[in-house]
């Protein structure tokens, strides 16, 4: 026997499981983003290249945190866009 859930159950849960993944992927939309800013300039000895290459340079040069820079908005933007339809649709 099935039971309906309460809508703020499943915004709740659907919030945190998208904020999870937001936690899980913010390190490489910020190397992303990074890499798109980026000028094109020489490819030299010492130039970073690609997506991990990127995240190794933010970490050394600013901190591991820096990986994780905004994420509070992320969590907003995913409480919002991960939770609200997910808990409009199943509750």
């Amino acid at each position: 026997m099935a039971t309906a859930s309460s809508f703020a159950a499943v915004f709740i849960s659907s919030a945190i499981a998208s904020c999870f993944a937001e936690v899980c992927t913010i390190p490489l939309d910020t190397a992303k983003v990074r890499l798109q800013l980026q000028k094109k300039t020489a490819a030299g000895p010492a130039a970073t290249v690609g997506m991990l290459g990127t995240m190794m340079s933010i970490a050394r040069e600013e901190g591991v945190s820096a990986l994780w820079k905004g994420i509070i908005p992320g969590f907003h933007r995913q409480c919002l866009y991960g939770g609200l339809p997910v808990g409009f649709f199943c509750a």
